[in-house]
């Protein structure tokens, strides 16, 4: 891999995502169980297996968790993405707390290709017309082409039947969407000057977004490559009102180009800290209008990457929206459950579009390189070989302060502070592509 696109590998990737899991080998995992650790031994302790089975979850692993989300107002999932067993987990857990009010699911997408991925869905046969769309442009939204991930959002908006604004995008639109959401500033725009002046740069995205795959350059991107004055131009042709549509494509456009631009020219943090606080700007809009229209405390089940639902100061150095939503449920009263799922074993969607390697469909979960921020061999220690199993972490933290655990790794101690729950998957399998990209 060339150094450009490892770099840039990053920015699609690693701010998007926790780095998945690392993968053990047997006599690791026999030896900290043979050590019989202290901290290994306390986990085990709090360890209760779980099921899930023709989309519902079983055991006593379940029963805590679906607990856990009715006494919460927010239920926090930290993952690693490309995985078919999270969207999967997360479908199974919306469904299970719904009957605790859950009305809404938010996801790492943009809130311009949320809306437009809900309001496909709830069109007959929504779910193959968003397949096709995604076939046309394939990497316009980030996530949704992954045939598990939609089906998820699917799921959600089923168990709510007629409710709007079930799904919540919390993200900044996605590094391939811009000549979609000028197709559709071209679409309503108030005069001809307006109108040729987004469809002139629509076409120029599509033609750079082109080279981005023949060429294998991922900095040509439209949403980075465009002219620095397009969002000043596009305001000063629509004259958008406050709030308008043409208003929130327009200042959409201009944010994440500004958090892509960052990763990209080496100011990774001050990228990630923008990116967070758009994420928790997102989630307060939505917030608001689900109290306007009616409800006191919207409950909501958030799916995210692993460094954006951590309670604290997250890895990358922020504060992100998991802890917002932390403070925010404890000020009302309260609280706020964080979910950290970890795989030991298996295979995630890796596959970028600018590196098209048939491979990375399923790429082997591999420690050296993918997590590099915490020893989780405790953790894999502690779960079964075989089931999937919940360990509860807030018994244990006393006890880590009082030094009764031993001496704890650094990530994995902010980890336990973090998040109140880890799922322990000994095996995951990658996630489907809507498209079968042809190697190149």
């Amino acid at each position: 891999m060339t150094s450009i696109t490892r770099r840039v590998t990053r920015v699609f990737v690693v701010p998007m995502l926790l780095a998945a899991a690392p993968v053990l080998r047997a006599q690791d995992t026999t030896a900290l169980r043979s050590a019989d650790s202290l901290l290994v031994r306390a986990l085990v302790t709090h360890a209760m297996p779980v099921r899930l089975a023709d989309g519902r979850l079983s055991g006593a692993g379940a029963d805590f968790l679906i607990a856990e989300g009715g006494r919460s107002q927010f239920f926090l999932i930290g993952e690693d993405h490309g995985m078919r067993e999270l969207p999967q987990l997360s479908a199974a857990l919306f469904r299970a707390l719904r009957p605790a009010g859950y009305a809404h699911l938010a996801v790492e997408v943009g809130p311009l290709s949320a809306e437009r991925l809900e309001a496909t869905l709830r069109t007959p046969g929504g779910l193959d017309a968003w397949g096709r769309a995604v076939r046309a442009d394939p990497w316009a939204v980030a996530f949704d082409a992954w045939r598990e991930e939609t089906q998820m959002a699917a799921d959600a908006v089923a168990a709510t039947g007629g409710r709007r604004g079930t799904i919540w995008g919390l993200d900044q639109e996605f590094i391939g969407a811009p000549a979609g959401l000028l197709r559709r500033l071209a679409a309503i725009a108030p005069n001809a000057a307006a109108r040729a002046l987004a469809q002139g740069y629509a076409a120029d995205a599509v033609r750079a977004d082109a080279r981005v795959i023949a060429e294998k350059n991922p900095t040509i991107y439209y949403m980075t490559s465009a002219p620095a004055d397009m969002s000043t131009r596009l305001t000063a042709a629509f004259r958008p009102g406050a709030g308008s549509e043409a208003a929130r494509i327009i200042d959409e456009l201009r944010v994440s180009r500004e958090i892509y631009a960052g990763q990209f020219d080496g100011h990774g943090y001050e990228s990630n800290d923008q990116r967070a606080g758009l994420m928790k700007r997102h989630f307060m809009e939505r917030y608001r209008a689900a109290r306007a229209a009616g409800e006191a405390a919207p409950r909501v089940l958030v799916k995210l990457g692993g460094y954006h639902s951590i309670r604290g100061r997250s890895y990358t150095g922020v504060f992100d929206v998991g802890n917002l939503l932390s403070e925010m449920a404890a000020s009302g009263g309260a609280r706020s459950f964080h979910l950290f799922v970890l795989t030991a074993h298996g295979t995630r969607n890796a596959f970028l579009p600018f590196a098209p390697d048939n491979a990375e469909k399923a790429h082997a979960l591999n420690v050296a390189e993918d997590l590099d921020f915490m020893d989780a061999r405790p953790l894999l220690a502690a779960g079964a070989p075989d089931a999937w199993t919940v360990l509860d972490l807030r018994p244990l933290r006393g006890e880590a302060e009082r030094g009764r655990l031993g001496r704890l790794n650094p990530g994995l101690r902010t980890l336990m502070w973090g998040y109140d729950a880890v799922l322990v998957i000994p095996e995951a399998h990658a996630s489907t592509l809507w498209i079968d990209v042809p190697p190149r």
